[in-house]
């Protein structure tokens, strides 16, 4: 019994313990601070949660206010892209702008990238939580590496435009901002989505989809964060 505890723990902590902390090692600039971020893995905690909650009473709502069937792929589609997709990664953006936006230690455009990947991994990490406790060991091996991973590179994505607004928002370009943060999002939004949907269809055409997506975002993050590493500037 203990050894399972301790396997439990293990698969939920040791992907995103791995993740944050290379991303952290990538910052060559001013290093941020550790409570800093854990104050932003709390709040992707907290954003997960709220998602939960969100995500079971929308269904709820559906089935018995407007008689949709859960088998049905209209209800797949608003579920995955509506009610998971677009929800999370909201609130994800949500907490990860109050959080930071105005934040002093928010000075170099590589900070965007720790901080979204911080508020995302406390997410994953909650998400893991419910996942293990309601499926099992083996559920939180894969999630370990598909799930997480994903998370933290939407994150990537997300940050850097994230980085980019903060900058054209220095410089006065409101609407750059705007449309760098939407671009981010919308990116994040997507991939989720159709990451969730190639799940949710459990085709052999959509696992081999969802192959593909992984890799290729793994390979983006990867080329991203060493670029914007070596590039990273001050926000003036």
């Amino acid at each position: 019994m203990m050894l399972y505890k301790t396997l439990r723990v293990l698969v939920l902590v040791i992907p995103v313990i791995i993740l944050l902390v290379h991303v952290y090692r990538e910052d060559r600039n001013d290093n941020e601070s550790i409570l800093f971020m854990l104050k932003l893995f709390i709040y992707g905690i907290g954003a997960c949660y709220i998602a939960y909650y969100a995500e079971m009473y929308g269904c709820k709502f559906l089935c018995e206010k407007w008689g949709w069937v859960e088998t049905t792929e209209g209800f797949k589609l608003v579920k995955t892209f509506v009610l998971v997709a677009f929800v999370e990664e909201f609130l994800k953006m949500f907490f990860l702008y109050i959080g930071t936006w105005k934040h002093k230690q928010f000075n170099y455009r590589f900070d965007a990238i720790i901080f979204a990947v911080s508020t995302s991994l406390g997410f994953a990490l909650a998400e893991n939580v419910i996942y293990v406790l309601n499926y099992g060991l083996k559920v939180g091996f894969a999630r370990g590496i598909t799930t997480v991973p994903m998370h933290a590179a939407v994150a990537i994505i997300l940050g850097v435009n994230y980085g980019m607004a903060k900058e054209c928002y220095k410089q006065g370009d409101k609407f750059g901002k705007a449309f760098l943060i939407f671009v981010g999002f919308m990116i994040a939004f997507l991939v989720h989505g159709i990451y969730d949907y190639c799940i949710v269809l459990g085709t052999k055409e959509a696992y081999i989809t969802l192959g593909g997506l992984i890799v290729l975002m793994y390979v983006i993050a990867i080329v991203l964060v060493k670029r914007f590493a070596i590039e990273d500037k001050k926000i003036l």
